[in-house]
């Protein structure tokens, strides 16, 4: 697959391992991997093992959710070991995926 699109590319890897060429420089992704693709930036997506990725549209609500996970990690570790406070997390940003999170 290619693309040269108007607006950010997100591609979440749930499992197996793409190679993303973007603006002519290789990315390798492997499970639970999120990859930003900026918009206009051209680039190509090659599977290189058995994959599952979902292609998230563009969709900043990930941004969001990643930041707020990344802070909770670094300053709140026992909310992050909270599987309802995660939860919370997850439908507040609209998170459906379950490995999201972990």
């Amino acid at each position: 697959r290619w693309g040269y699109h108007r607006v950010r590319e997100q591609y979440y890897v749930r499992r197996g391992k793409v190679k993303l060429t973007i603006f002519g420089e290789e990315h390798i992704a492997g499970k639970a991997c999120l990859v930003n693709v900026p918009k206009l930036a051209p680039y190509t997506l090659t599977v290189l093992e058995d994959a599952e990725i979902y292609d998230m549209g563009g969709q900043t609500k990930w941004h969001a959710f990643l930041r707020d996970l990344a802070s909770i990690r670094a300053y709140d570790p026992a909310r992050r070991a909270d599987r309802a406070a995660m939860g919370e997390l997850k439908a507040k940003y609209g998170i459906e995926l379950e490995g999201a999170g972990k």
